[in-house]
């Protein structure tokens, strides 16, 4: 009996359940059975069996409870009980040897109670899974033999494993023995790196790896059956179907030899397989192979099975022994590693499979297929390059990496690749690496840039590739193609300044620009009105190409931009005399012009011009769209209508852009029924849009520039609270709001007190962007700050504006004079002295030094000239003050500037003669006064002319027009009344009814009073009678607060008093007064009372009549005496520096303005004076006059009683008044 020998300290603590029953057993036996106490062992046997497992690589440490085994794995189990049951079992008497002894194992596994491998259903033999388990637990070979290619002496455990390696075949039944060799054998892993290996999927069957399982695993959509092979060997199934991975394997272990380069086909047609089968099976292969044998394929594929398994290391040293026999078959697994580290944010590896590349020819690999493979390739490139680890981090790797990622993303052709190609080349150039990118790579990205319309990204581009020297230079046409891109681009961002930069560099890499590129950037120069750029590319165009009507319209539109008409006309002209022939362009260009100069006479002949011409030249929708701008500028909603109809008529498309026009005239209207006609009209227009399919709302223009039409309207009109509905129905109807639209909004608080909340919004819009700020934003608000005369608050937004970079235009300089020069007047107030703005003035000639200034956002007609409006400040105050030669100066530096600018050079407008003749009407020049009358009265019907002429009617004048004339008539009138010619009053009347202008209340009083002061006392009254009385008794009724409107039409106090004044005279006088007997003025009288009662009551009405004829005379004696002595007053205030303030001041004209549009800009006129909006007349009587002149006057009766008749007089306005006539006086007689 052999010695008896206890186990091992480490397996002796372990206690098994059951005891196991020794020799065979049937299938069906019971597994419940005690079994008889185990024999003692045999030390040897022990001994030789620990030798054997400890050399195949199962550690005798194993735990040691097998509670804790289940923690580690089946195969751990196993192997640990298998250790428990040779020490039991080697020697018992019915053992049958080593063959039976494993299975008798396992068939405890199913008995002993644990019911872990089975269920509760019958016991059978174990699945194969248990007998591959076993296998990789009880045989583990090396995976690669000491003699074979790869021989590897690392064990699973990183721990050095014995030289001499032994093998257990002969535990297994010859059976299993025959299903092994089927299946893979190599030796354990790691436990940690076994956890990570990639799961395999049970598809049809719970036997995985049965081999009678029908599964689909391998390549998705494919399967394969065990029972009959589809291809007849290996080579065909490799050239044909994948996913045979069953059918490939068995082939390959049927055929008695396969062939090194089969091998290498079968690894790389099994790597596409998830089984873990599949994987072991490609290391087995590898086993096969010497080093030489490798190729490309197998190498990639064992690099793929390492790398999916987590074996880096093992990756790695492949790698290495296969590139010191032949480096070449490393490159494709070189790339899966950098490809592995990429994206798992692991560059080491990258890095070292890049060192691999080195070693080869790294120009004929490109790393697009790196880039392709990697999930976000552009996010984890330019964070490695933001990082640069300096592990991982190489120059050269930064280079290739960034070129394949260009050329990857380059070759989708869609804009979201283009965009990435765009940032990989931009971070290379951030560090420093452009000059290492291909020159395709850069024409490439640019093109697509461009193509698909990210122009600022392209322009970003391109000036990349202009400050980097590479090292290739592009062919002429490459570059010739890139630069007209780029040209494009730009032009899109209207980045003017590199245009012409884009132009020269034509010449610095040695080509010259194309036709296409010169008309371009002619056209794109011609929109902002550059005519001395536009110039200089047409005499370039002119000497290399042919002459085309295309650059002859480039020229004429920059001169219509800039609205010098006379150099239109004058390329237009051109045209003919080179013999070429216009198009609709040309015509719609010139139709242009005129609108730009508000010249509606030339513009309609230009039209009906275009009507007549062949069908390709007449109006198109363009056409129509011009001249209904200008229509709807000038308000003329008429005009509108019979366009509208004409384009309907054509089948020409009603646009959004027309829509505009039509409400942008209705705000025109300045009237609450006009605004709220454009807010019906925008609210109908929307809800047609709304009603539309998705895609098509608004596809054509968006509708914010017709709600701001409605918002500037209600501006116009006085309505705010039509303002605050019509803000809330755009935010209702999800209206856009553009620059323009805050704009407004910014000046409707500013009108409300609101200027805090003003303040705030504008600071929101700064700081989040919104809109992109002009100069604009800063003039309403600056205008606000003016008008509640707050300085200092003008220069900190004028100053703020500077600091965000915007250049002063017009606008913003002309509101900056208004302030300094109301500064400076309150100054003078209160200190007296010579009157003089010096600050003002300072900044006047600096806005006025540089003459060839462009200002597309002036109101003026000429873009390019010195707008009027930049004056009207100083002249005002001169004027008010007496200062008429410091004000005539002003005035000729105008004019004389007007002269000097040319081409172009504006005009003065109605509002500057208004105010330089109010200060010559101080001065007593009625002759220079009446000259500037005619031009302003020439220039407001020029203005105000209707565009089409209505049917049967006489009225050509716009009613809108009227409001500036009407107060430069009052001057007039004054002027008229103060030289006493009444005759010429009346001329001037008639010439403007004829006309079809409309005189205001103002107007009809001042006419009443300087026809009675002049002695024409019947046409006075008569006049009196039907314009003013019937709305005297309404006037008094709404002072009351009885009538809700007050009345257009009702007489001034001054208006009575004029005229009960000369009836006095009339009755008082001795002898003859104004050439007439007393006998015929009381006759006089007597028709007066009959025909005229509603005045003379009111008359009678007066209350202290003698103080009002006082003050009347008092008011006529000052207006001669100052006539007749103005000119020595200025003469005196020059010489001995006296300050006309402190001057008798009486009979001064009222300087009156009717309501200025809001927002500051109102009919191309900026409202500069707020504060003499006042509609009334100047009464001079509420202070006790110093003497009476006609003191023998004693008035202490009233009139005689009127006599009740009818009012038999017919109206003074004649239907349509005969042409006018040389002026002539007009006897007060029969």
């Amino acid at each position: 009996m052999p010695t008896s020998l206890p186990l091992p300290p480490r397996l002796s603590n372990l206690h098994l359940a059951h005891p196991v029953a020794t020799g065979p057993r049937s299938p069906d036996a019971r597994t419940d059975r005690p079994a008889p106490p185990a024999a003692p062992l045999d030390a040897r046997r022990i001994a030789g069996d620990q030798a054997t497992l400890n050399c195949c690589g199962v550690p005798l440490h194993t735990p040691p409870a097998i509670g804790s085994l289940l923690h580690h794995g089946l195969r751990a189990w196993l192997q640990t009980l298998a250790l428990v049951y040779l020490g039991a079992e080697v020697v018992g008497p019915n053992s049958g040897g080593l063959r039976g002894m494993l299975e008798r194992f396992c068939r405890h596994l199913e008995s002993g109670g644990l019911g872990i491998l089975r269920t509760k259903r019958p016991s059978r033999m174990l699945q194969s899974a248990v007998w591959v388990h076993g296998a990789e637990g009880l045989e583990s070979p090396p995976p690669f033999h000491p003699g074979g290619a790869l021989a590897c002496d690392v064990d699973p455990f990183n721990r050095r494993a014995p030289g001499e390696r032994l093998y257990l075949s002969f535990l297994y039944p010859s059976k299993t023995l025959a299903f092994l060799k089927q299946l893979p054998r190599h030796s354990l892993r790691c436990r940690s790196t076994i956890i990570k290996t990639s799961p395999t999927h049970h598809y049809q069957c719970k036997r995985f790896y049965s081999s009678t399982s029908a599964t689909n695993a391998g390549l998705p959509g494919t399967s394969h059956t065990t029972k009959s092979n589809r291809y007849a060997d290996l080579r065909t199934l490799l050239n044909g179907e994948p996913g045979l991975y069953e059918e490939a394997w068995r082939h390959y272990q049927n055929e008695p030899e396969t062939p090194p380069r089969n091998v290498n086909r079968l690894m790389s047609y099994l790597k596409y397989s998830e089984r873990q089968v599949d994987q072991a099976r490609v290391l087995k292969l590898a086993e096969k192979l010497e080093s030489s044998q490798f190729d490309s394929q197998g190498c990639d594929s064992l690099v793929h099975v390492y790398l999916h398994r987590s074996l880096l290391d093992e990756a790695i040293m492949v790698l290495r022994k296969l590139a010191d026999v032949n480096i070449l078959v490393t490159m494709k697994a070189a790339i899966r590693l950098i490809t592995y580290g990429i994206n798992h944010a692991r560059w080491i590896l990258a890095a070292q499979g890049y060192e691999f590349l080195c070693r080869a020819d790294i120009g004929a690999i490109s790393a697009d297929k790196v880039a392709a493979q990697v999930e976000d390739f552009r996010a984890k490139f330019l964070d490695w390059l933001k990082e640069r680890p300096l592990d991982s981090y190489h120059p050269a790797l930064a280079t290739w990496l960034g070129n394949g990622g260009i050329i990857y993303s380059t070759s989708k052709n869609n804009p979201e690749s283009a965009l990435d190609a765009f940032h990989i080349l931009n971070g290379l150039h951030l560090e420093g690496l452009g000059a290492k990118i291909k020159l395709q790579q850069f024409l490439e990205t640019m093109r697509q840039l461009q193509e698909h319309k990210l122009y600022t990204a392209a322009t970003e581009a391109y000036l990349i590739y202009r400050d980097t020297p590479l090292q290739e230079a592009p062919t002429a046409g490459q570059i010739s193609s890139l630069l007209y891109g780029t040209l494009l681009a730009f032009g899109q961002l209207e980045d003017f300044r590199n245009m012409e930069r884009v132009f020269d560099d034509w010449f610095h890499f040695g080509a010259r620009p194309n036709e296409q590129s010169c008309l371009f950037i002619m056209r794109q120069f011609a929109a902002k009105g550059e005519t001395t750029v536009v110039q200089e590319f047409y005499d370039y165009y002119e000497k290399r190409f042919p002459m085309r009507v295309e650059a002859l319209e480039a020229v004429m539109h920059a001169h219509a931009i800039r609205g010098e008409v006379g150099e239109v006309k004058r390329w237009f002209q051109k045209i003919s005399d080179l013999e070429l022939q216009p198009t609709r362009v040309t015509y719609n260009i010139l139709l242009n012009a005129y609108k730009e100069a508000d010249d509606i006479s030339s513009a309609f002949k230009c039209f009906k011009t275009m009507l007549k011409l062949k069908p390709e030249n007449r109006p198109d929708l363009i056409t129509y769209q011009t001249i209904m701008s200008l229509c709807a500028n000038r308000g003329d909603l008429e005009s509108l209508d019979v366009f509208t109809e004409a384009m309907k008529e054509q089948k020409i498309p009603i646009t959004q852009s027309i829509h505009n026009a039509i409400s942008l005239a209705h705000a025109k209207q300045h009237t609450k029924l006009g605004a709220d006609e454009a807010f019906d009209l925008a609210k109908q227009i929307t809800l047609e849009k709304l009603e539309q399919p998705s895609k098509e709302k608004f596809h054509d223009v968006d509708p914010s520039r017709m709600w701001n039409n409605v918002l500037v309207g209600y501006i116009w009109a006085g309505d705010l609270e039509g303002l605050a509905a019509t803000y809330h129905h755009m935010r209702q109807q999800e209206v856009q709001f553009d620059a323009y639209t805050y704009s407004i909004l910014l000046h409707s608080l500013c009108m409300s007190g609101k200027v805090r909340e003003a303040e705030r919004m504008f600071d929101i819009l700064v700081e989040e962007g919104t809109v992109k700020l002009n100069q604009a934003h800063y003039a309403t608000l600056m205008l606000d700050s003016m008008i509640r005369k707050d300085i200092a608050k003008v220069w900190s937004t004028y100053n703020r504006m500077l600091e965000a970079g915007l250049t002063p235009t017009f606008i913003t300089q002309a509101i900056l004079i208004q302030a300094v020069t109301t500064a400076e007047y309150r100054e003078y107030r209160k200190s007296g002295g010579i009157l003089f703005l010096p600050e003002a003035e300072a900044i006047l000639s600096q806005s006025t030094s540089d003459l060839s200034i462009l200002d597309l956002t002036s109101p003026d007609t000429v873009k390019s000239a010195i707008p009027p409006f930049l004056f009207i400040p100083l002249i005002q105050v001169y004027a008010r003050e007496g200062s008429t030669q410091r004000m005539l100066e002003l005035f000729e530096r105008f004019t004389m500037i007007q002269r000097r600018q040319h081409p172009g050079g504006t005009k003065p407008n109605l509002r500057i003669y208004l105010y330089v003749m109010n200060g010559i009407l101080r001065s007593g020049d009625t002759d220079l006064l009446l000259e500037l009358w005619k031009k302003s009265k020439d220039l407001a019907i020029y203005q105000a002319r209707q565009g089409i002429r209505p049917r049967k009617s006489t009225k050509w004048i716009l009613a809108n027009k009227s409001p500036i004339l009407c107060q430069i008539f009052s001057v007039v009138i004054n002027a008229l009344t103060l030289v006493q010619r009444p005759a010429d009053i009346i001329w001037e009347m008639e010439h403007l009814f004829y006309h079809g202008f409309k005189l205001d209340n103002v107007n009809i009083n001042d006419i009443v009073q300087g026809l009675a002061s002049s002695g024409m006392i019947k046409k006075a009254f008569e006049l009196c009678e039907l314009e003013l009385m019937p709305g005297c008794h309404a006037r008094k009724l709404h002072r009351k607060g009885d009538f809700s409107e007050r009345p257009k039409f009702y007489p001034f106090l001054r208006t009575l008093e004029c005229l009960i004044t000369e009836v006095k005279a009339f009755q008082l006088a001795e002898g003859e007064y104004r050439g007439l007997r007393p006998s015929r003025r009381h006759k006089i009288l007597r028709e007066l009372e009959k025909r005229c009662p509603g005045t003379w009551a009111e008359l009678n009405d007066l209350k202290n009549v003698e103080h009002s004829v006082a003050k009347e005379q008092i008011y006529r004696e000052s207006r001669e005496d100052w006539r007749t002595s103005s000119e020595d007053i200025d003469n005196l205030i020059i010489s001995h520096k006296i300050s006309p303030g402190h001057m008798h001041s009486e009979g001064f004209a009222e300087e009156r303005t009717t309501q200025e549009p809001a927002g500051g800009v109102g009919d191309g006129q900026l409202a500069l004076d707020k504060n003499t909006s006042k509609h009334q007349a100047v009464h001079h009587g509420n202070s006790q006059p110093a003497a009476l002149q006609f003191a023998d006057i004693q008035l202490k009766q009233p009139l005689s009683p009127i006599t009740q008749t009818q009012q038999t007089s017919s109206t003074y306005t004649p239907s349509r008044p005969k042409p006018p006539i040389p002026r002539q006086d007009v006897e007060d007689d029969d």
